[in-house]
């Protein structure tokens, strides 16, 4: 139903928290695309450490963000497109408030949502 892409580079002290927000989402039927954008800190061990099918983790060469995100956008499987940083956060009905909104609004291409400063 939805791909979600994460671009990632050097995000081992974040990464686990970041993933395990999108893990206990109230829609569960997505795939997570962490793309690795050559990460020289441990960030593949984090990633790879968590067992849950859903996560596919891309290993890059250090090609930049926005090359990252264009890999991510070839891959993704689903229609349905979701970022989500490696050092963000999401609350559990993130994908459902926003998949409502694109069912209520079918001609809306993007939705997006407040977001609060965690320090």
């Amino acid at each position: 139903m939805i791909s979600v892409i994460m671009p990632t580079y050097n995000c081992a002290s974040t990464i686990r928290q970041a993933i395990t927000s999108i893990l206990r989402q109230s829609v569960t039927e997505f795939e997570l695309l962490v793309l690795d954008d050559g990460s020289t800190d441990g960030t593949r061990s984090v990633v790879e450490a968590m067992d849950d099918p859903r996560i596919v983790y891309i290993p890059l060469p250090h090609i930049g963000f926005t090359a990252a995100l264009n890999t991510g956008l070839s891959s993704a499987r689903f229609e349905i497109i979701a970022r989500m940083d490696a050092d963000d956060l999401s609350l559990p009905h993130r994908f459902e408030r926003q998949l409502e909104v694109l069912q209520r609004s079918p001609s809306n291409a993007i939705v997006s949502s407040w977001y609060a400063m965690v320090s």
